[in-house]
């Protein structure tokens, strides 16, 4: 009974076999024929059965497949898929996804500036690779060394607060400072003395020369009335009250058209070039001239002063002159503008 049974089941696993060599019906999950497989399968077969094959097919497949699918089949076989199939696959995969093309970009930013005005071209720098004295410094307007504030290369670079230059330092001092060699020149210092035949005056000492018993300072000889001289204070007084600090110069009342002198007494004057300057204000005439042993300058021009601001001007010694005096010539002043005020008178070496 059990051999008639055996060969019963025998002769109807052969019809399957015979039934499998055509197309089948399957749910592959591995299928690798070659037929075109339209299914759900998950691997590859290599037939087609009626099954859920755990084998492999070897045929194409469209579908939703998640491996690779070379053919179809239908079933749910659980055996070997030689053949091609039409399975359950659902669906089809018509292709692969299509990129349209790459993102484009239309263009590099442009960037229109937040710059308001215009930049016509790089900025030069005027002072790159100039060089300048310590006292100097170079200006960006011309490129040019140019003196700081209250440096100098002579006294004409000096104001009147400051108006001798020291070249050694090349800075502006005050009138009293060793390098003006003309004595009290900044009118600073006074006391009373007796003069010959007008008697005792309150005067700027080292002023007033007579110059008796030389031969060569008799046209500097002062013959101005003492009484005509007077102490003026400076409404620009640096130290109000001190001595020696710039704080008074000398005014001169002299309204008669004659002109009347008031010179220095000798100095001293070391070998070299030098800049002279004095400094006026008020109202009247003035005009200079020079004595030394090497000759008299010229009497200069007239200069007409009227104005309460401080001007300059300027005078020559000779370079030879070893001793010389500073006569001033004054004429024609007015109350209004507090006749001629002096000051300041300054000679420094170049």
């Amino acid at each position: 009974m059990k051999t008639k049974w055996r060969l019963f089941l025998l002769g109807l696993f052969s019809l399957v076999l015979c039934a499998c060599g055509g197309s089948g019906n399957n749910d592959d999950v591995n299928d690798t024929d070659s037929s075109s497989d339209a299914g759900d399968d998950t691997g590859s077969d290599t037939g087609t059965g009626t099954g859920d094959d755990t084998g492999s097919d070897t045929g194409t497949g469209m579908g939703d497949d998640t491996g690779s699918d070379t053919g179809t089949g239908t079933g749910d076989d659980t055996g070997l898929d030689t053949g091609t199939g039409m399975g359950d696959d659902t669906g089809s995969d018509t292709g692969t996804d299509t990129d349209t093309g790459t993102d484009t970009d239309t263009g590099t930013d442009t960037d229109t500036g937040d710059d308001t005005g215009s930049d016509t071209g790089e900025y030069t720098d005027l002072c790159r690779g100039v060089l300048c004295e310590e006292w100097e410094e170079c200006s960006r307007s011309d490129g040019r060394c140019h003196l700081r504030s209250g440096r100098c290369r002579t006294t004409l670079d000096c104001d009147n607060g400051k108006p001798a230059c020291d070249v050694a330092a090349h800075a502006c001092q005050y009138a009293w400072d060793a390098c003006n060699i003309v004595p009290n020149g900044g009118m600073d210092s006074w006391d009373t003395y007796y003069i010959p035949y007008r008697g005792e005056h309150f005067i700027p000492d080292a002023w007033y020369g007579l110059h008796m018993g030389i031969d060569w300072g008799e046209a500097c000889r002062s013959d101005l009335d003492p009484a005509a001289i007077r102490r003026h204070e400076r409404d620009d007084a640096i130290y109000p009250g001190a001595p020696q600090r710039n704080n008074y110069a000398v005014q001169i009342t002299q309204p008669e058209a004659e002109a009347k002198r008031l010179s220095t007494e000798s100095f001293s004057v070391p070998p070299g070039n030098y800049t002279c300057v004095y400094w006026v204000k008020g109202q009247g005439t003035i005009r200079h001239q020079g004595c030394s042993p090497a000759g008299d300058t010229a009497l200069s021009e007239a200069v007409d002063v009227n104005s309460d601001t401080w001007q300059r001007i300027s005078f020559a010694i000779p370079a030879d002159a070893q001793k010389h005096i500073l006569a001033l010539d004054i004429s024609k002043t007015a109350e209004g503008m507090g006749h001629i005020v002096i000051d300041d008178v300054v000679c420094t070496q170049d």
